[in-house]
């Protein structure tokens, strides 16, 4: 829960963005000039672009920030929290699967390759979202904040490599910022900032600059690669309380920024969106051993041991683990793995099946059921979201089946 704006100095009913039952955590100590959110935690990643700037964790207010080293004239302090062991952690390890979509195969989460190429407010996200189909696939979703950073790229940043903070093998959507800069997006996510007010916020990852109106100026306040929230729907307008309308320095392009934030952050609420599919600990990972992977199961059911394997949730005949082995959708009666046709006059020329990504299928015939299937071709690579494959025609009658590998 985000205390900004909390004007008690009472802390005990507060909620801060870590466990505190079994991590230590203080607000800011107010008997010493601090701010209750001035809980900002240092990381060992400077902001390239310039490297003026420490990106920290702030454990009070939930957000991520590159924050200036010297603040005000003075040495800005954090607090710490020391770790050891697994120095590959968040290392992705990113491959293309066709042109629309990317893996990384270091979490386990399929990601959209591309963007909206249009900036949505929270709920036109959510719908965007839900109705998007891409490589075959129709269960992409918002990620959550902490998916979404996985992607930052703390290499790359628009003012050093004329970029996003993200790996080059995405494309994004460029745009022109506050400043009539050449920038590049923020983009939402599904998680809800929850202040002690309201929940009316959503958080945003800026893999573009992070724009704020500081000393009646436009500048890149807290970095590309830095987690703040924006208002997940309405109209930012000169007339509010919460935001005030500056002009860019020559007068052109301009915008919206929170007037009680201490470097005058940029309020949109019109971002852009890079969907997201799968979770868990990585493609193959089984934590309960029932054969759905939990990449699977964190997918259809939030959890990674909910689905029963033997149930069929959609209730189209076919079992949560058939489905999972097709890699069909067990939650859409109408996604299940089966014949989709046949052509053909007086022998059959070609057969058709639904076909799903990352799966090889086996095709058989039989002249005569009784002596058993033969197969015709093995390793038949998929080409979502239907396989045709076409026959040679030497068999007057037979019996064809197709096996997912």
């Amino acid at each position: 829960m985000d205390p900004s704006g909390y004007e008690s100095t009472d802390t005990s009913g507060l909620i801060p963005f870590i466990d505190n039952d079994v991590f230590d955590f203080a607000y800011g100590d107010t008997d010493n000039d601090e701010r209750i959110i001035d809980a900002q935690y240092g990381s060992t990643a400077l902001y390239v672009d310039g490297e003026d700037k420490l990106f920290g964790v702030n454990f009070a207010d939930g957000r991520i920030k590159g924050y200036e080293l010297e603040f005000y004239g003075s040495d800005k302090t954090f607090s710490a929290m020391f770790c050891r062991g697994n120095e590959m952690y968040g290392v992705n390890d990113f491959e293309p699967v066709g042109a629309e979509i990317v893996i990384d195969n270091a979490t386990g989460l399929m990601w959209q390759q591309s963007d909206s190429l249009e900036g949505l407010n929270w709920e036109e996200a959510l719908a965007y979202a839900e109705g998007l189909e891409l490589g075959g696939y129709r269960d992409w979703r918002l990620p959550t904040a902490k998916e979404l950073q996985g992607l930052v790229d703390y290499t790359r940043s628009p003012g050093t490599t004329a970029s996003a903070a993200i790996d080059p093998i995405f494309s994004g959507t460029g745009i022109t910022n506050e400043n009539n800069e050449a920038d590049f997006p923020w983009y939402w996510s599904g998680t809800t900032h929850e202040n002690w007010e309201n929940a009316e916020w959503a958080a945003y990852i800026a893999f573009g600059r992070a724009m704020g109106y500081e000393d009646s100026a436009w500048t890149d306040v807290h970095g590309a690669g830095c987690q703040r929230s924006d208002p997940k729907s309405g109209v930012l307008s000169e007339n509010t309380t919460d935001f005030t309308y500056a002009a860019s320095l020559d007068g052109l392009g301009g915008g919206y920024y929170q007037t009680d934030a201490p470097q005058g952050d940029a309020a949109r609420v019109y971002n852009f969106v890079r969907c997201v599919r799968g979770g868990a600990d990585g493609p193959d990972a089984d934590t309960d051993g029932d054969g759905l992977t939990d990449w699977y199961e964190y997918n259809y059911a939030s959890d990674a041991t909910a689905m029963g394997a033997k149930a069929d949730s959609d209730g189209d005949g076919v079992s949560n683990e058939d489905e999972c082995t097709a890699g069909t959708i067990p939650t859409e009666e109408d996604s299940y793995f089966h014949l989709a046709g046949f052509s053909g006059s007086n022998s059959v020329e070609s057969i058709s099946w639904v076909s799903e990504l990352d799966r090889t299928y086996t095709l058989e015939m039989s002249t005569n059921l009784t002596n058993g299937f033969t197969t015709v071709e093995s390793g038949i690579a998929t080409t979502a979201p239907t396989n045709t494959y076409l026959l040679d025609g030497t068999a007057d009658a037979a019996f064809y089946r197709v096996l997912v590998e």
